[in-house]
């Protein structure tokens, strides 16, 4: 199965992990519990919907922790947005269930010796809109190094931008059908 999601996800290294977990934004206890209280129609809200998205996120990154705590390499992989019918197929998800994000958890081929750098986020009081406006081109740099120095060839500025002008139209009707959203 993970040569099968990897070569869905164009991720080799999805298909090489030793695991690869898929963490969903699941509906499926909360449409039950309406159902038993004749509730039916009453689930479909946004905040619902933030709340199930963030749960998986929670649920991600306290898996990502124990890998790393146990000298294991992960790499997440929010690929798993664009496949969304084609992951549910795959591991049979039913009902009002999608895939949100992916963690790949293995032994690491080879160690790059430093951990990849972060962007700031934390802010002592209060947001600092000129501290995340100030720090975007600075990280660019950082992180394009960071890559260099592992012959890989990365702009995170053009990534981000290309990412952020996909039509994610397609995607988003997927999520508005299975969640029954707005």
């Amino acid at each position: 199965m993970l040569e099968q999601l990897g070569k869905l996800l164009h991720q080799k290294h999805v298909a090489d992990s030793s695991l690869f977990i898929v963490f969903l934004a699941d509906y499926n206890r909360i449409k039950i519990v309406n159902e038993i209280e004749n509730n039916k129609d009453k689930n479909n809200s946004l905040n619902l919907a933030i709340t199930a998205f963030g749960d998986a996120f929670i649920q991600s990154a306290m898996a990502q922790d124990a890998a790393i705590n146990n000298n294991l390499g992960t790499c997440y992989i929010g690929g798993v947005r664009q496949y969304i019918e084609e992951i549910r197929q795959i591991l049979n998800i039913k009902g009002k269930a999608l895939p949100i994000i992916g963690l790949a958890i293995g032994y690491p081929e080879n160690s790059f010796g430093r951990v990849k750098p972060k962007i700031q986020r934390v802010f002592k009081n209060k947001y600092d809109i000129e501290a995340v406006n100030s720090s975007i081109t600075p990280y660019n740099k950082t992180l394009s190094q960071y890559y260099f120095e592992q012959k890989y060839d990365f702009d995170y500025i053009k990534e981000v931008n290309k990412y952020i002008n996909d039509d994610n139209s397609k995607i988003d009707e997927i999520i508005k059908k299975i969640l029954q959203l707005l």
